[in-house]
Formats: C-alpha cells, structure tokens, sequence
C-alpha cells in the first residue's frame, strides 16, 4: 500500500458513500435519474501554481489518449493528472503555435486537435509529431480563412471542420482542403446574421446551429443559408435575447439554448418558439444569472450551465429548478471563481470546469465520498495534529494517519471514531515517538510505522501495544539510527527500510534484525548514490526504485 506524505493542515478522509439526493430527468423523460450533485459538492483546483499556463482558460477536452488539454491566455496546457506540458507560441519555430491567445478546441476522430487563436488563426497539433500548424487569414484570397481570431469549432459528422471566426463562418472540406467562407450580408437575410461567430453545434439530425451576436441560426445543407431566429419584444415566445452563446440537444430531445442576457431557452424546433428560464433574485430555484456561457449534459443526463457572474448551474429539468453551486472565499474546496466557462467530462466521470478568471476546477465523483477533517485544539476526537506526514489506507476501510509531533491516528469511518495513539515514556508498550515519517501494511496485515527518532514501530493489532527496533551500535544486526524516512515490503515479506543518512537496510521481520545493508562508498559507482532514502518502490521483480 502505499502513503501519501505531507499533507497540510487538513486532511481529506473517506466518510461514506454517496448519499441519496433528489432525482431529475429531462421534461421528456418518463423516469427521473440520480441527482448526485448539490451547492456543498467540492471541487479540487487547478492553476497557475500548479503549472497551468494562466488563470484563464476558455476550452478543454480530454484526447484520445486520455490526457487534458486546456486552452488559455497564455498558451496551450496539457495534463496528465501529475503534471502540465505546456506548448506556447515561439517566433523561431515554425512548428509552434502562432499565438498564445487560444479560444476554441476540438479533436477530429483522427486524434488532431484543432485549436482556435485570436489572433493567429487555426491551429492544428498532431500529437504524433509533437507539431503545429496552421491555417491563416490571407487578405489576397477570398478562399481563405476568413478572419485570424477563431472562436469556435466543430467536425461534423461528414468530417468537415466548421471555423467561427470574428468576420465570419468557414467550412473546410479536408478531402480538398478548401475553405467554403459565409459572410454577414445585411441585404440578404437568409445569410449570416452577424460577423462574429460564438459557438457551433450539430444536432443528432445533423442540423448545424450557429450562435451569434444577432441571434440563433439554422444551416440548410440544401440551399447553402441560414434561418434566423430572434428576440421579438412583443412576442414572449421569441427566443429571450439575441446574444446566443451555446446549444445543447440532451437526451431526450429537448433542445437549449444559451443566452448572455436572456438567460435559458427551450426551443421547440418545430415551431420556432422558445420557452425561458430567467434570473429572478426573489428565488434562489432560478438560474443564478441571465449571462450564460456554455450548455453541457453529463453521461447521467444532468445538465451544466456556466455562467458570467452566478457561478456553476445545475438544471433539474423535471423539477424545472437549478442548483447553484458557486464561489465562496472561506471554503477552499468551492468552485474558484463564479464567472465559469467551458465545461467537459472525462472518462472517470470527473467534470472539468474552466473559468476566465480561476483556472481549472475539477468535480470528481470520487472526491464527494471524502470529508475534511482538522486538527482543533482541544477536541479530542478530532485530529491530533495539523502536520500530517502519512496516510495510509487499511483494507478494512478505516486510515490510519501519521502526524509529525501528534502521534499516530486511527479513524473508522464506519463508527466516525478517532483513537490516537501518543509515546509515554513511561509505558515501553506505547509508540515510541509521536513524529512519523512513513507507515506500511504488510502481507499479513501487521503495522509498521517509520518514527524521527523512536526507531521502526510494529502494532499488534489485538493488544494495541508496539514494539520498537531502535538503534543499538553494539548490535551488527540493528539500526544504525532512529530515524527511519521510508518502508516498502519485498516479495519474500522482509522490509526494506530507507533511513535519514544512514542508508538502506533489509529487515527481517522473523527475526527482528537487519539482514543486509547499503550504504553509499564514493570510492565505488556501484554504491548507493545517497544515505538518506526519501521513497521508494518495490516492482514485480523484487526490484528497488
């Protein structure tokens, strides 16, 4: 098993399974699906101290290979769950990016990622070649690009990429690789409505939507136009505002729309008219601001809404109520900022949550199931000590945690009770420090734990009395020091343990005794490189890392 070190003033522990909540369906649907999420649901943050590009981040998807890629201000990150790759625009490569200004991003089904820039164009990586390149706006070719700032993106089914551009829509047919450009033309209505262009969507009949500045519009295939659908004040059932921003077909059907200024809309597209879902600041059930962003339904069918000011939505459509799960500045596990962006799920179920301002936020499934606990002064059920070091998890189910100055602790989340156990000198049985370094389970379930300066603890678990090896110069067959960093179990079930400055010694568990050591001689290369182990890994081989 392995521990996890150095954990910070508090600790996250699994309390329980996800909890029953309220159900909901689509307006559709004729059975209503698990609602899992609520406004206490935690969030784990992204950002720039982590290594993303910026706090800014318009776009992210998950690839074919699994990694997360993110689009910013700055640049383009991605992420592999430990770490960020970052790629940024060079002047002296032309196999870079041509902007670090990055708004939309797609991946075609043969694994490019195409990548919107404002300014510099389309941008297409092959992660095959580790390389860029790109499409740009020509003012000598009326065939190209329309325009260098491109703010949407979408393949269709017949793989076309569609480009939204700032002057403009584009398609281009990858079989040709030519650009068919749609421009706004105030004499012909049955043209684009508007120059710029904030997101594109195909619906499960193919029909393509547009979201422009001027309104909702409706591709033809077959007579190369579009049908335009706007806010009328004098009709309540026109779309609620002109300012379209997204469009999301759920499973049912049902299909929305999302307005920066006239909140959510219900669109029969049969009809043409619309239905909203409006602010109202008297009902904390409502959308949480009229300014929306992005529309997204998750694999359960819960629908996202992001907003500009209000935070993340929640859209109960069978209760026609939202959950508002928002910024809140004491709580270090709320979304990070309210204005939120671009939303997306990847294969675990986790959604991701991108805000122009907070960077990244992550709502994990997994993550609900955990509860903080902290270390209060004066509370003895709670944690013994804010400076958590290990933590190791049991396969009964309950966690043991190693705290640097408060002992040893042992929670059970069936019962909600914490037993710490604490050195008293008086009592040889006891721990024998309260600083721990590191802690393993064994192959027949034993405890061990890795003290400064009281040695390596064996619990039995029946008694709970320890047993301590300590450092006896006289004894060949003990530690040379009572500080012991790292454990790790070899195959034959003798311990391998990392010392501080003392090197690495094979413990035998039978016997009480140290059975082999290693130590580092500059005279040989062959030694070991260092004295003090920090970690280390035995693979299936028997081999130490």
């Amino acid at each position: 098993m392995r521990t996890f070190r150095h954990l910070w003033f508090y600790l996250l522990v699994i309390l329980m399974l996800a909890w029953p909540l309220p159900a909901f369906s689509s307006p559709q649907a004729t059975q209503s699906l698990p609602l899992k999420w609520n406004k206490k649901s935690r969030f784990l943050r992204l950002g720039v101290d982590d290594g993303l590009l910026s706090s800014t981040v318009l776009s992210v998807l998950q690839d074919q290979q699994g990694y997360m890629w993110f689009t910013t201000s700055n640049g383009l990150s991605r992420y592999d769950g430990y770490s960020f790759v970052n790629y940024r625009y060079d002047s002296e490569n032309p196999d870079s990016l041509t902007s670090n200004s990055l708004h939309a991003l797609i991946e075609s089904r043969d694994g490019l990622l195409w990548i919107g820039a404002d300014p510099g164009g389309l941008n297409i990586y092959d992660p095959k070649t580790d390389r860029f390149h790109s499409y740009r706006h020509d003012p000598q070719n009326p065939n190209s690009l329309p325009d260098d700032g491109v703010w949407a993106l979408l393949e269709d089914r017949d793989g076309n990429i569609w480009i939204g551009t700032r002057n403009g829509l584009s398609r281009l047919d990858r079989r040709t690789n030519s650009f068919t450009n749609y421009l706004p033309d105030a004499d012909n209505p049955r043209a684009l409505a508007a120059p710029v262009v904030n997101r594109l969507y195909q619906d499960r009949n193919g029909t393509i939507w547009v979201a422009t500045r001027a309104g909702l519009q409706r591709y033809d295939p077959s007579t190369d136009d579009f049908t335009l659908f706007q806010n009328n004040p004098d009709d309540p059932n026109s779309l609620s505002h002109n300012s379209v921003w997204a469009m999301l077909e759920d499973r049912h059907a049902n299909f929305w729309v999302a307005t920066r200024g006239g909140g959510l809309n219900l669109m029969d597209r049969a009809t043409g008219t619309f239905r909203a879902y409006r602010h109202d600041p008297q009902d904390e059930t409502t959308i949480s601001d009229n300014n929306l962003w992005y529309l997204y339904e998750d694999h359960s069918g819960n629908i996202w809404i992001s907003t500009e000011n209000g935070g993340l939505n929640l859209f109960n459509p069978l209760t026609e109520t939202f959950t508002r799960l928002q910024h809140d500045p004491n709580n270090p596990f709320s979304i990070s900022h309210n204005d939120t962006y671009w939303i997306t799920e990847d294969r675990s179920g986790a959604l991701w949550i991108t805000s122009r301002y907070g960077g990244v936020n992550q709502l994990s499934p997994v993550f609900q199931r955990f509860g903080i606990m902290r270390h209060t002064p004066g509370d003895r059920t709670g944690l013994s000590s804010s400076d958590v070091y290990s933590l190791l998890a049991a396969d009964d189910g309950s966690l043991w945690v190693g705290t640097f100055g408060g002992g040893l602790n042992h929670y059970d989340p069936q019962t909600g009770r914490m037993r710490v156990y604490r050195n008293d000198p008086d009592d040889p049985a006891s721990i024998s420090s309260n600083k721990i370094y590191n802690m393993l389970i064994d192959r027949n379930g034993t405890l061990w734990i890795g003290t400064s300066g009281g040695g390596l603890n064996r619990l039995n678990a029946d008694s709970r009395q320890f047993v301590a090896y300590k450092r006896n110069l006289d004894d060949p067959a003990a530690f040379r020091t009572n500080f012991i960093f790292s454990l790790a179990e070899a195959p034959d079930g003798r311990l391998w343990v990392g010392t501080l400055g003392f090197g690495l010694d094979l413990f035998d568990p039978a016997s009480g005794t140290v059975v082999e050591r290693y130590v580092h001689d500059a005279e040989d290369l062959n030694s070991l490189s260092e004295d003090t182990i920090y970690d280390m890994v035995v693979n299936s081989r028997g081999q130490v890392w």
